[in-house]
């Protein structure tokens, strides 16, 4: 509508997440106090415990419906903390879906993968998830198994002389 209108229509969203957005956009109710996501979600938590998961995803599409960067933020940040092995897909297909910012997406890939055989057994072998994904998962699998063979390496390096060293000590004192 014209910029200069007195009405804004907001299609197909609950009525909490549109007063969920004002409260944000005014700093009132549960906001009240907001400055930065990350403190206010460690400070406030109480405040936000009661708002389920599908209204903060709502409240997320709605951000984006209205072009606000910064309630995007929050809800990114906010939906990061709530990431656990029974919504983790969810999330990761939500946050491809909505092109969240790199952190959510890497959240929800490393809680898949540090919890690989109990997530696969809750969606049924990742069931019905778009292929591109499952790519990210495996992707993500295999650089945190690259990087946990790459610290292998760098302990082995250290340990092997000092091992060679005691072994090497420990023949002279059997002689």
């Amino acid at each position: 509508k014209d910029a200069h209108s007195s009405e804004f229509e907001i299609p197909d969203f609950s009525f909490q997440a549109c007063l969920l957005m004002l409260d944000f956009l005014y700093a009132r109710g549960a906001f009240e106090g907001y400055r930065d996501p990350t403190s206010f979600l460690q400070t406030s938590a109480d405040k936000l415990s009661h708002v389920p998961t599908c209204t903060i995803i709502e409240v997320l599409q709605l951000g984006i419906y209205v072009n606000c960067p910064e309630l995007c933020r929050f809800q990114e940040h906010w939906l990061e903390t709530l990431v656990d092995t029974a919504n983790c897909v969810e999330l990761l297909a939500v946050a491809d879906d909505v092109g969240c910012v790199p952190c959510l997406h890497r959240e929800c890939l490393d809680h898949i993968v540090e919890n690989y055989a109990e997530v696969s057994k809750i969606t049924n072998g990742f069931e019905g998830l778009d292929t591109h994904l499952v790519a990210k998962i495996a992707s993500r699998a295999c650089e945190l198994f690259t990087k946990v063979m790459g610290l292998l390496r760098h302990l082995l390096l250290r340990l092997l002389p000092k091992l060679f060293a005691d072994r090497h000590t420990e023949k002279r004192f059997r002689k």
